[in-house]
């Protein structure tokens, strides 16, 4: 009987002379890396044919500088049509999903980024969930529509808690929104947030009137030429907007 992966739940077979399939085996040489080229095209068409409800990608360790097409991987311009689930996913290089498109959930939860993340001109149509998520270097989402339900967080504090669920801050790095957007009765959650002094987050030319930031230590965030809330003739946060003259978007937002 042949072995299985030793990840999770994860029922693919192990990789020859290693205890992890192809997609969980941490560390790749040109073979491995070549091979989990391949797989990784193939799973994308399997997906595509068969149209599962979800798109599981959990627990991947997605080497450097590989690509579909040739040269590095990347997610640049693809259309996910169903649910997408990067948990605990490893981007040992650059992650780049540029224009790309999440029509259903996509979570990133407790993913590590050990490059450059690139979110520019993605477009998520539902719940986005970056809880936990580590960016080594920058993270940038330039000019991204959220037109779904967003959970967009961080929670944590290296401090003590009696929770903890609440275990992982920002690690350091820069995290780069520009331009984002947020369409129809969409809320980006940015709550309950520890950024560490070695962290920076800027947040420039963006509309927050639909943003939440309750809890969230706002010290190490840059706000540039942003527009807010207009709170019956003067500016506001999104929390007090939502709950003031918008408790249904806000009732739904903390129910995301």
């Amino acid at each position: 009987m042949s072995k299985k992966c030793s990840y999770e739940e994860c029922n693919r077979e192990v990789y020859p002379g290693k205890d992890k399939c192809i997609f969980h085996v941490e560390k790749k040489g040109k073979q491995e890396v070549r091979d989990f080229r391949v797989d990784l095209a193939r799973l994308l068409k399997q997906y595509r044919r068969e149209k599962p409800d979800d798109w599981s990608f959990r627990g991947f360790i997605f080497p450097d500088s590989i690509n579909f097409i040739g040269r590095p991987i990347h997610f640049r311009g693809l259309r996910f049509t169903q649910n997408v689930d990067f948990k605990g996913a490893t981007f040992q290089g650059n992650a780049d999903f540029i224009r790309t498109k999440f029509m259903k959930e996509v979570s990133f939860e407790d993913a590590t980024f050990h490059g450059w993340a690139f979110f520019d001109y993605a477009t998520f149509h539902s719940k986005m969930d970056f809880r936990r998520a580590v960016f080594g270097q920058s993270a940038w989402f330039e000019q991204s529509v959220f037109a779904g339900k967003v959970a967009f967080s961080w929670p944590g504090d290296p401090r003590p808690q009696p929770d903890e669920s609440f275990a992982a801050p920002i690690r350091p790095g820069r995290i780069y929104f520009t331009k984002t957007e947020c369409k129809d009765d969409s809320v980006l959650g940015f709550t309950e947030n520890f950024v560490r002094e070695d962290c920076y987050v800027e947040i420039d030319e963006c509309d927050l009137s639909r943003v939440q930031f309750i809890g969230t230590d706002c010290r190490q965030i840059c706000f540039v030429n942003c527009t807010w809330a207009n709170c019956r003739g003067r500016l506001g946060v999104g929390d007090e907007y939502l709950a003031r003259f918008d408790k249904k978007k806000l009732v739904a937002a903390l129910a995301c």
